[in-house]
């Protein structure tokens, strides 16, 4: 029987080449698209896994994927991953305090934020991005408005005319 012959695009001359390097160091408007609660490969610990897009400028459209270790055997593993939770979530306009629940991290996609990326080099693999920081996008706003996520408050400047959403309770609204 013989198959079919799929087309796959009709002209290749108007499609660029993909290009798979890592993005340059520098600092980019960004936010989360995809946010997942996985477990360590050996069973004894979990992290959030984060695919963040950048939303402008010439690297836009492109991905960054960063983990955050949430339980290991290493407290100090812990304690940097959940650090860098807390700087995400300041920089997208909250007070974080309290308690820290996974449905108010994934909360968190769709709101813009300007991560500090960086090259991590790694032995026996290629080199990766990884947000080195995360800082306030101070009202930026990407081209395609993202949607607001649903039980997070905004900080003054953010809520403008909006209505307030209910707050997590590890979330405050930022003093003015």
């Amino acid at each position: 029987m013989q198959q079919e012959d799929l087309i796959i695009c009709n002209d290749l001359d108007e499609i660029p080449e993909t290009d798979f390097d890592v993005v340059p160091p520098n600092e980019y408007p960004m936010q989360a698209v995809d946010v997942t609660l996985k477990t360590t490969n050996d069973g004894t610990g979990k992290y959030i896994n984060v695919q963040f897009e950048i939303v402008d400028g010439e690297q836009a459209g492109r991905k960054i994927f960063q983990m955050f270790n949430i339980k290991n055997k290493s407290a100090k593993a812990v304690q940097i991953g959940v650090g860098e939770l807390k700087s995400w979530i300041k920089a997208c306009g909250y007070e974080p305090s309290g308690q820290l629940l996974f449905s108010s991290v994934t909360a968190l996609e769709g709101q813009v934020f300007v991560g500090k990326v960086g090259i991590q080099k790694q032995e026996g693999y290629d080199d990766k991005n990884t947000i080195k920081a995360f800082k306030s996008a101070n009202g930026y706003v990407a081209p395609s408005e993202p949607q607001q996520s649903q039980g997070l408050q905004k900080t003054p400047q953010q809520a403008q005319t909006s209505q307030p959403d209910k707050v997590p309770a590890f979330l405050k609204k930022q003093a003015q």
